[in-house]
C-alpha cells in the first residue's frame, strides 16, 4: 500500500473565504515558498511517485484577484528565455483571453502574480532561466476526455529521441481544476509504452486519433483513483519517456493555467530555434 501523504505540503495559512475588498493578511513569505517549492522537488522519485504539491504561498489578496478572473477566450502563449518581459508579455495575454468588462488592473495584478509565482520556481529550481507557458480555456474542453500524457524533456524535444533524463515541470492553476495525476508503476507503465503515440511535446494521446471511451489509454487511467493539487497550491513532476510522470487536463469551464519548466539557458535557446 502507497503511503501519499508526503504529496501534500500543506498550507501553513487557512485558506480564506471570499471577501468583498481585498484584505492582504496571512500568507508565505516569498523565502517559505521557495523552500515549500524545494521541499516537494526533494520528495520527487521516479516512476510510481513521480508528482508532488507544494504551496503557492498566496495570500487573501492574491485569492481576492484569482476569484475576480472571468475568460472569455482560449488561447495560450509560451516564452522562451524572456524572463526580464515577462510581466508585459503576461498581461497582454491576459488582455486577450479575460472579460474586457472587468478593470484593467484585474490583468496587471494577475501577471504580477505570476511573474512572482515563477521567480519562486526558477529559485527553488536551481536554474536561471525557464520556458513559462499560459493557457486559457473558457469552452468548457468541448468533448472533454482525460488525455492521459507523459510530458517530453527539453532534450528530448531537441533531440528528437528519446532521453535517460529527467525534467522538473511545474504546474499551476490559477482558475478552475487543477492537473490530474496517476500512480504509474513498471507494469503499467510498459502498457502504456505500447498504446501511446508520440506528438511534438509528449508521448501519448495524439489530438489526430479518433478517441473511444473506455479504450486505450483511458482504459488504463481512472480518473477516479488520480490526484490533484488543491487551489492555492502547485503541483511539480517529472517529463521524460523513460520516467515521466503520467497527467491529463481535467474537466471545467475556464481554466487559466501556469506552466514553468526551468533549464539551461543554451538548451532553452536551442528550444526556441
Amino acid at each position: 500500500m502507497l503511503d501519499f501523504e508526503w504529496i501534500n505540503d500543506q498550507h501553513i495559512c487557512p485558506k480564506p473565504s471570499l471577501v468583498e475588498e481585498p484584505l492582504q493578511t496571512c500568507s508565505l513569505t516569498n523565502h517559505q515558498a521557495i523552500f515549500s517549492i524545494s521541499n516537494s522537488i526533494t520528495k520527487l522519485q521516479p516512476d510510481e511517485l513521480s508528482f508532488a504539491f507544494f504551496d503557492l504561498g498566496l495570500s487573501e489578496y492574491d485569492y481576492y484577484i484569482l476569484s475576480k478572473i472571468k475568460i472569455t477566450d482560449s488561447n495560450t502563449f509560451t516564452t522562451y528565455s524572456e524572463l526580464n518581459n515577462l510581466q508585459n508579455k503576461t498581461a497582454d495575454f491576459l488582455g486577450l483571453v479575460l472579460d474586457q468588462s472587468q478593470e484593467d488592473y484585474i490583468a496587471d495584478k494577475v501577471a504580477t502574480l505570476s511573474v512572482r509565482l515563477v521567480n519562486n520556481i526558477i529559485a527553488a529550481s536551481g536554474h536561471n532561466d525557464a520556458v513559462v507557458s499560459m493557457i486559457a480555456y473558457n469552452d468548457g474542453l468541448d468533448g472533454y476526455f482525460p488525455c492521459w500524457h507523459i510530458d517530453k524533456t527539453q532534450e528530448e524535444e531537441i533531440q528528437k529521441q528519446i532521453s535517460i533524463s529527467t525534467q522538473n515541470v511545474f504546474i499551476i492553476t490559477l482558475k478552475g481544476a487543477s492537473t490530474i495525476y496517476h500512480v504509474m508503476d513498471a507494469k503499467l507503465r510498459e502498457k502504456f509504452n505500447l498504446i501511446a503515440n508520440e506528438s511534438s511535446h509528449s508521448y501519448g494521446y495524439d489530438r489526430t486519433l479518433t478517441y473511444v471511451q473506455g479504450e486505450g489509454l483511458d482504459k488504463l487511467f481512472n480518473v477516479k483513483n488520480s490526484y490533484s493539487a488543491n487551489f492555492g497550491q502547485g503541483s511539480v513532476h517529472l517529463a521524460g519517456f523513460l520516467h515521466g510522470t503520467i497527467h491529463a487536463t481535467p474537466e471545467g469551464e475556464e481554466r487559466l493555467v501556469l506552466i514553468v519548466t526551468p533549464g539551461d539557458e543554451l538548451v532553452i535557446q536551442k528550444l526556441s530555434n
